[in-house]
């Protein structure tokens, strides 16, 4: 049986069961078309490792390829249409060089404060209000850029203050609830009349917002009032700070990190792990934390 016949099989399987598999799909049809038209018993180590890193540095991009592949093999072999898997059985470990970048409270207000001056550059399609709104929902509630714009007008409930984030990174959906201050910035650019499944945020045509123009107003903004940092950080922000705050309170953080993932849309905690990035503020908190307990467990002995 020929690669791209089991290929096939293999994604009408997994899309049959509701899964979308768009991203595996697409790693094993570009596998297909890297090996060629073989057979799947031809296919060889050596093609497997081409395939997986063609450049020295081990990257998640190899993780990503290496698990498709190795899940295909899987498939065929228990059922019979191969013998062996000549997918890598040892898996490098990915250097995690990336550090995002937590954005302070002095940072985020000059951000806010410079929103009416970037939106008023000349064809800017995004009004200053929309556009302050969306940074405050970006890192008031951690959400995704897909997630933002994905926003219908019934998925904001201005009256009990929530939203509904619609089968997002995991296919999932989640109700969140969002504090007053953030329903009344999103209340004052609601679209007018009742809510249906139009987009919740337009531009000034009153047309969907592409993540392009998000993105590129997000960069002249940052580079107007002198603050690093990509758009995505916001959440990764928002993740630290709500840590912090727990922290400040003298909750359980451990028993709260489940609460933060599921508001995340994670599918695991240790996917919320890598957004607590430890900041000096955070740092403090924990070693104050690790000293009341130290302290009194010598008190007690």
């Amino acid at each position: 049986m020929t690669l791209a016949t089991v290929i096939a099989a293999y994604v009408d399987l997994n899309q049959s069961m509701g899964r979308r598999f768009q991203v595996d799909a697409a790693l094993l049809r570009a596998f297909q078309r890297h090996a060629g038209d073989v057979e799947l018993a031809a296919v060889t180590p050596e093609a497997m490792s081409a395939f997986l890193q063609p450049r020295a540095q081990v990257t998640s991009t190899w993780l990503m390829k290496h698990r498709a592949l190795r899940r295909l093999f899987q498939y065929a072999i228990t059922r019979g249409l191969a013998t062996r898997s000549p997918v890598p059985t040892a898996i490098p470990r990915v250097p995690d060089t990336f550090v995002p970048h937590i954005y302070t409270d002095e940072e985020l207000r000059r951000l806010l404060a410079g929103v009416d001056e970037n939106q008023a550059r000349v064809r800017c399609t995004i009004a200053a209000p929309t556009y302050r709104a969306m940074l405050l929902l970006l890192y008031g509630a951690g959400l995704r850029l897909a997630e933002l714009l994905a926003l219908r007008q019934e998925d904001v409930d201005l009256d009990h203050g929530g939203i509904l984030i619609r089968e997002s990174k995991f296919y999932k959906s989640r109700q969140l609830p969002i504090g007053p201050r953030l329903t009344q910035a999103l209340a004052e650019v609601a679209p007018p009349g009742r809510p249906g499944p139009t987009p919740f945020f337009l531009n000034q045509r009153r047309e969907p917002i592409p993540h392009q123009t998000v993105w590129h107003n997000f960069d002249a903004l940052r580079t107007r009032v002198g603050v690093q940092g990509r758009l995505h950080d916001l959440r990764h922000t928002f993740a630290v700070h709500r840590l912090l705050a727990w922290y400040r309170e003298g909750a359980d953080v451990q028993r709260c990190l489940p609460h933060l993932s599921t508001y995340l849309g994670h599918a695991r905690i240790a996917g919320t792990q890598r957004y607590l990035t430890m900041i000096p503020a955070l740092l403090e908190q924990a070693s104050q934390r690790f000293e009341r307990y130290a302290c009194g467990e010598v008190y007690h002995a």
